[in-house]
């Protein structure tokens, strides 16, 4: 995602909490005051950096910063391949899904159940007919919180391919 640059994950982090704190949902768990787990949601209609007040948040940024095959790779293969992967394995048209854009937890407090409890969390509040959560990895935990699979392939990457999944649960 940062073209083999671990130096830009924090901008590519920044600039999808930042562009969320906009315009979607920002949910995180404490322990102790220290955020140990984070969910980031678009509600129905609305997608991480899809307007340009969001991607002047970080993205145009991180975007600047990546060789010029990453960015096209970002903005051409990553786009293209994984919006028609999505089109083609969820069944409920993009406009009425809740996306899942960012879920993670401190390694060091993995394995305690702080993402499943965001993720039962905001299962309670949402009101749409379906919602998404599109990710590289982790098939199991979403299998293992009730999402399951639509499919899978694997993005072409010029460091590593990249497995894509896509996971839809109902509601």
């Amino acid at each position: 995602m940062v073209g083999g640059r671990d130096e830009l994950r924090p901008l590519l982090f920044s600039a999808m909490i930042r562009a969320g704190a906009l315009d979607g949902q920002l949910y995180v768990l404490e322990v102790i005051e220290q955020i140990v787990s984070i969910a980031l949601w678009f509600k129905p209609g609305h997608m991480l950096w899809s307007s340009e007040e969001q991607r002047n948040l970080g993205y145009n940024k991180l975007m600047e910063q990546l060789s010029e095959e990453d960015r096209n790779w970002w903005t051409n293969t990553y786009t293209a391949q994984v919006g028609d992967f999505l089109k083609k394995t969820l069944e409920v048209p993009f406009e009425e899904i809740w996306w899942l854009s960012l879920l993670g937890t401190d390694p060091a407090y993995q394995r305690h159940g702080y993402a499943t409890r965001l993720m039962d969390f905001v299962l309670t509040k949402m009101n749409s007919p379906g919602h998404a959560a599109s990710t590289l990895i982790q098939e199991k935990f979403y299998n293992g919180v009730g999402y399951p699979t639509k499919g899978f392939f694997t993005l072409p990457n010029r460091l590593n391919p990249v497995p894509v999944y896509s996971f839809l649960r109902k509601i």
